[in-house]
């Protein structure tokens, strides 16, 4: 007596879609075959080809039987995986407060994997990643999506980082508060980034007196008392301040602001 043994191989295991394989049979004693394609698909030949024509994993399956043979029939089976090739694509941001830390947005439809390639050599498997730049200025960056398969494709885009330790801080000299236009109605400093700046601001009028004072990055003075809210006078103020960039800049400022009212 005789047994039948069940085998075969598949090839490719792993592609595009659509993606056409080409099945071998390699079984034993066999007389009829039975093909489950894992996709709906069915066939009786020993040596089947096929086309998948959507994305997943698919089980193929062999049943082969012989009538004679002691056991009459045996089963082997395979799997195959059909990937869509992506667009690749991504968009990012800069991280004001973090200097030249840029947080990346993959776009890209869904992947094997992906893999970022940055002009400094370091690379990336994360989908949404990190990443610090030690420099500010134009910097290349590399996504492939599907890497190491037949599917691979890849996008590379230029980025320019602005140096953000090196502020722009300017000082505005006059400003007109409650003059019905609601243009320039506040004093404050232009180019500070209220997330991250330290500010610390006094504002004296000639007499010495403290009429105003801020550590708050993003205030500004309406030409009020910060005590007693009264409004005050037309005429020239005396500035004090100081402002630190994270990481960066470091301004010590002493001026004079004219407050203008109509």
């Amino acid at each position: 007596s005789y047994a039948v043994d069940a085998k075969f191989d598949v090839t490719p295991t792993l592609g595009c879609n659509p993606m056409k394989v080409q099945i071998t049979d390699h079984s034993f004693n066999a007389t009829i075959y039975n093909w489950d394609l894992g996709d709906g698909n069915t066939d009786t030949v020993k040596n089947p080809s096929h086309t998948y024509t959507k994305p997943g994993k698919y089980r193929i399956k062999l049943v082969i039987s012989n009538p004679n043979a002691c056991n009459f029939s045996d089963s082997f089976f395979r799997t195959v995986e059909v990937i869509d090739k992506t667009t690749p694509d991504f968009e990012f941001s800069q991280n004001d407060c973090e200097g030249k830390k840029v947080v990346f947005k993959n776009k890209s439809p869904q992947s094997l994997g992906f893999l970022w390639k940055f002009s400094t050599g370091d690379t990336s498997v994360a989908e949404n990643p990190e990443y610090e730049f030690a420099e500010a200025g134009t910097h290349s960056i590399t996504l492939i999506t599907n890497p190491g398969s037949i599917c691979e494709d890849s996008v590379t885009k230029s980025i320019t980082l602005k140096g953000y330790t090196q502020s722009d801080w300017k000082f505005p000299n006059v400003f007109t508060p409650a003059d019905g236009n609601q243009l320039n109605d506040c004093y404050q400093f232009e180019g500070v980034l209220v997330d991250c700046d330290k500010v610390k601001v006094e504002i004296f009028n000639r007499w010495g007196e403290l009429i105003w004072k801020t550590q708050e990055a993003g205030a500004c003075w309406n030409g009020t008392h910060f005590e007693s809210k009264d409004e005050l006078p037309a005429g020239v103020y005396f500035v004090i301040a100081e402002l630190e960039r994270n990481g960066g800049d470091k301004v010590k400022y002493n001026g004079t602001v004219t407050l203008i009212r109509k």
